[in-house]
């Protein structure tokens, strides 16, 4: 098909460099253009002219420019690809949402206070680097988003990243970092993001206001220097963050050791506070829990944790409040003493969606969780069905169904 062997065209100037790409060009044009030229409104300058736009946009992608192959003698191309790549594109084109835009009325204190000196350094083109310092709870998404919907909602360009998928999906158009800045799975101090100075994700962090990275705390030190350093690269400058704004987020608290040989200090000692760009970032602190906002003592009890400071029995363990613990009678069967604290008489309200909806059991492994559902579901008071499921159909001779 044309479009196919558009691709692989623009692929053959890249990566195999002919010495006649004009010839090739003009050999080859009638099966590029083919689809185009069966529009009858079109003229044959305007056939010529979206068959070159569309390898010129297949040729960015892969880091050139269409100008440097000289296919036609006046090179209409370059007036052609004046139009935004389509990572601009995609990035403009994220919804904003009437919730994310109301945001920044709805920001306790220490938020508003980050939010306005965050967007000082944008509208001032200051530059600048941030880290937005706050356990689980404090609203750190929440600003993030109200930030993102703030520059968007202009019409400008915010990019949305993170270090996990999961953390990147709670961001409007949120990505990996790895991703977005084409970060190296293996990196050490002698490598760096797959960025070329004139390929469309430079382009994009030129047009870019807001870049921000939450769970940066999981990330390897390599990492978060590497992406300083294709900043200063794409603008070819020396200053740290280059006049672009990045705001860092996350919790040190969080931070596991990753193998049982490895404390939690090595793991902070690998991260951002041991990298070159902590003693240049602006570290702003959240310490209101706005999940637990009616619960103070809960919310200290988990600060506490997080500092190490709350009533350790030893380097590993500490002893749990008593309002957080259900006592078991001897000899009872502790599931069922759970089930019957969270789900209190269960048969009368077992079709009643709010009280199903208003309450969970978490566990850490999933045979746990087979384990409560069995206990629950014997205690339902209807039968039971089991639907199974078939991966392939029996007796189809007609073969409907590959």
């Amino acid at each position: 098909m044309p479009f196919a062997l558009r691709r692989l065209f623009a692929t053959l100037l890249v990566f195999c460099e002919p010495n006649n790409p004009r010839s090739l060009w003009e050999k080859f044009y009638d099966a590029l253009s083919e689809d185009h030229r069966q529009n009858l409104q079109l003229t044959a300058e305007q056939v010529q002219n979206i068959t070159l736009d569309h390898i010129a946009s297949f040729i960015e992608s892969m880091g050139k420019k269409i100008p440097g192959y000289n296919l036609t003698a006046c090179n209409k191309a370059s007036i052609i690809r004046n139009k935004p790549t389509k990572e601009i594109e995609a990035e403009l084109q994220i919804p904003i949402s009437e919730e994310d835009i109301h945001m920044k009325v709805l920001l306790n204190n220490a938020q508003r206070a980050a939010f306005d000196l965050i967007m000082h350094h944008i509208k001032q083109h200051l530059g600048g680097g941030f880290f937005i310092d706050g356990p689980g709870g404090t609203g750190k998404t929440f600003l993030y988003r109200a930030l993102l919907a703030a520059i968007r909602s202009e019409g400008s360009i915010a990019i949305a990243t993170a270090s996990t998928g999961i953390a990147a999906a709670n961001l409007p158009g949120g990505r990996t970092a790895h991703s977005h800045f084409k970060i190296p799975l293996d990196i050490n101090s002698s490598t760096g993001c797959n960025v070329g100075k004139q390929n469309a994700v430079a382009t994009l962090i030129r047009k870019t206001k807001l870049i921000s990275w939450d769970e940066v705390p999981m990330a390897k030190k390599q990492n978060i220097e590497a992406f300083e350093a294709m900043l200063r690269d794409v603008f070819s400058n020396k200053t740290i963050f280059t006049g672009k704004v990045a705001v860092f987020g996350g919790e040190f608290r969080q931070v596991p050791p990753i193998s049982p040989r490895s404390t939690r200090e090595e793991c902070i000692n690998n991260s951002l506070v041991e990298s070159t760009l902590w003693p240049h970032l602006h570290i702003l602190r959240l310490t209101e829990n706005m999940r637990a906002l009616h619960d103070p003592q809960f919310s200290s009890f988990l600060l506490d944790v997080g500092n190490g400071t709350y009533n350790n029995i030893d380097e590993d363990l500490i002893t749990i409040p008593e309002c957080m613990t259900i006592n078991t009678k001897e000899g009872s069967n502790p599931i069922l003493t759970l089930v019957e604290h969270i789900y209190p008489d269960f048969t009368e309200n077992a079709f009643k969606s709010n009280y199903l909806t208003s309450r969970a059991i978490l566990t850490p492994k999933n045979e746990f969780v087979d384990e409560i559902n069995k206990v629950l579901m014997n205690q339902f008071p209807r039968s039971s069905y089991t639907y199974t499921s078939f991966d392939k159909a029996t007796n189809d001779k007609q073969e409907n169904y590959p």
